[in-house]
């Protein structure tokens, strides 16, 4: 059995999903409007400048793409889209580790993260408030030093 993937997602798919993330924040107010631009801005930067730096051994192009509407769509402070992205990623990590204990990958196969990024980012929309919650929840019952 092997494992074919097709990399890069064409503009028609990553495009629109960004300006309708955008339009529909808008919609929403200033607050979530300005921080959904501000992450999806910032962390479509920061794949992209990670494109450039690593090339092949990095991110694709279509993945920049595609970080500016997961982020926007995360975008509600930087802690939340930081953890939300780490959880984004599992779904990508947890298939990888499996083919590659199954023998169906080598460390070289490039494996496409758009797909699983996409499932992720569903998961931490849904996932991400429970999370975040037991977070602030455990970080306000800290003992404090003298």
């Amino acid at each position: 059995m092997a494992v074919q993937s097709v990399h890069g997602l064409p503009n028609r798919l990553t495009y629109p999903p960004a300006l309708g993330v955008f339009v529909l924040l808008g919609f929403a107010g200033g607050g979530p409007w300005r921080r959904g631009v501000v992450a999806g801005v910032g962390v479509g930067l920061l794949f992209a400048v990670s494109t450039l730096q690593l090339g092949r051994r990095g991110f694709g192009p279509a993945d920049a793409k595609l970080a500016l509407s997961c982020a926007a769509l995360l975008g509600v402070g930087w802690r939340a889209v930081v953890l939300r992205l780490v959880v984004a990623f599992f779904p990508s990590g947890l298939v990888s580790l499996t083919l590659l204990a199954t023998r169906l990958v080598r460390w070289s196969t490039r494996l496409p993260v758009g797909p699983f990024r996409v499932l992720g980012v569903g998961a931490a929309l849904v996932l991400g408030p429970l999370i975040m919650g037991s977070w602030r929840r455990g970080a306000s019952h800290r003992p404090t030093t003298p």
